[in-house]
């Protein structure tokens, strides 16, 4: 169906005006991975073993430019690797934002990452080559449980690098928000570290329940539904669990 958008305007015409659809609202969002390294090891995350060294090559950057993004709504890059790894994530990003110029399209670039690698000069080089959004993971700003769920960062240098990149990102871009996994290590914290972000300025917040995990993560999933299912209450300003715990 998105094959045939991009192929006959005159569909994308016809839906809109005479079945009132509008065909952008049928595009996904699309999260590629441009490398398979990461220079964390997170507890809750899949990858398995030592990260490899492999990454996308301008042929792959050229290629989403010309299949994928007429298709999507957005291309965020990282997933389960951090793309700041990638040493020509600039040029690529410059590559799909001509690519989107070229075609006359509204589509947004941006990028899931730990913020442990973000330097200044770094986000001016990604800005400037077209980069819309900056997607944070951060789990939580209690720095103990920060330490063990994403070693070997410290939140304290990450948390200078979160306030650096809110001060040096004037106006929309790139806009930012952050990620935030729910957890059983992180749900005594849920409150505090939403006020953290909030007082370095940050705005948008996503939060995230995990359905599975690895192994060494398994006991930290708390689920919300289903059997299961444990209650989350507010309580006096704080969240916790009901008597029973987990």
């Amino acid at each position: 169906l998105l094959k045939e958008f991009a192929r006959r305007p005159g569909l994308r015409r016809f839906l809109a005006g005479h079945r009132r659809l509008d065909p952008e609202a049928f595009l996904w969002p699309v999260i590629a991975d441009v490398t398979q390294g990461c220079n964390l090891s997170c507890r809750m995350c899949w990858r398995p073993g030592a990260p490899r060294r492999e990454r996308a090559s301008p042929a792959l950057f050229k290629r989403l430019g010309s299949a994928v993004l007429p298709h999507a709504r957005e291309i965020m890059f990282g997933c389960r690797h951090e793309p700041m790894l990638h040493p020509g994530l600039a040029r690529g990003i410059a590559a799909l934002d001509a690519a989107r110029r070229r075609q006359g399209l509204d589509r947004r670039i941006g990028l899931l990452t730990s913020g442990t690698l973000l330097e200044e000069d770094i986000l001016r080089r990604l800005v400037s080559a077209g980069l819309d959004a900056v997607m944070f993971s951060v789990q939580t700003t209690h720095a103990r449980t920060y330490a063990a769920l994403q070693p070997p960062a410290v939140w304290k240098d990450v948390e200078a690098r979160l306030k650096a990149f809110v001060a040096a990102s004037s106006g929309d871009r790139p806009s930012s928000a952050v990620q935030m996994l729910l957890m059983a290590p992180t749900l005594a914290h849920v409150v505090s570290s939403v006020r953290r972000l909030g007082d370095l300025g940050f705005r948008r917040l996503r939060l995230l329940q995990m359905v599975a995990a690895p192994p060494p993560a398994d006991a930290d999933v708390v689920l919300f539904s289903g059997p299961r299912g444990k209650e989350l209450r507010a309580v006096d300003g704080g969240m916790r669990l009901p008597a029973k715990g987990l």
